[in-house]
């Protein structure tokens, strides 16, 4: 049977949709950038909890070559924003691609698993530069409104967030997972003070101030933006 490459958006919950198949050796993932092969069948994830009219857009590129569409996190996402997203695609999905939700993970029976595709696909996504931020303790609360505020102030756009931190907030690890579907927090383990993030527009100065001013207070170690 061919592999079947699992694509999406940063943060969509490629690999662990992956992960939780009874096969997932049978399933590849897609990387930002790479080259979509022939006769591959593409399965697109879609972050359900996002909001249809800001994420769509960037979704475009996927649907041309996706033999499937799969919406993720449907067990955490209301009923109202389940159905945006069918009349979303139901508009704009050219291909007619359906959207299967897959609760919890699942695989829903009788996906495609061949495609005609004869010939390999750039698909046209802008560039996204990869850091990693070193950071001290945080004010979790400042931290959320910098980078939600830095997409409205500046032309920089973060479509992947993700770090294992400690807040002024919570005596425990905080871990920050982020895509533009949108910012979770939750519970985390081992705290390693670093922020991963894919952006695009990158403006340095610009981050680096306002990730200073998320500090908690006495926090005087350096933050460090480096390059992934």
């Amino acid at each position: 049977m061919s592999d079947i490459l699992i694509a999406g958006l940063p943060g969509c919950g490629k690999s662990r949709w992956i992960a939780a198949q009874p096969d997932p050796m049978r399933f590849i993932e897609w990387r930002w950038g790479d080259v979509v092969p022939p006769h591959v069948p593409v399965w697109t994830l879609i972050d359900l909890r996002g909001d249809p009219a800001r994420v769509f857009p960037a979704l475009k590129p996927f649907l041309a070559v996706s033999e499937a569409i799969l919406g993720v996190f449907a067990e955490e996402t209301d009923l109202s924003r389940q159905a945006a997203w069918r009349q979303k695609l139901r508009l704009e999905n050219f291909g007619g691609t359906p959207l299967h939700f897959s609760h919890y993970f699942n695989q829903s029976a009788g996906l495609p698993t061949v495609s005609s595709r004869v010939e390999s696909v750039r698909l046209p996504l802008p560039n996204l530069t990869s850091l990693s931020v070193r950071l001290p303790q945080m004010v979790l609360e400042h931290l959320l409104f910098v980078l939600q505020g830095l997409e409205q102030s500046t032309p920089m756009r973060f479509w992947r967030a993700q770090g294992c931190l400690m807040t002024l907030e919570y005596v425990n690890a905080v871990a920050v997972e982020g895509s533009l579907a949108g910012i979770w927090t939750h519970a985390g383990e081992e705290p390693d003070g670093q922020l991963h993030l894919m952006v695009e527009n990158l403006d340095r100065d610009a981050l680096l101030e306002g990730l200073q001013a998320a500090r908690a207070p006495g926090a005087d170690m350096d933050i460090v933006i480096n390059s992934e």
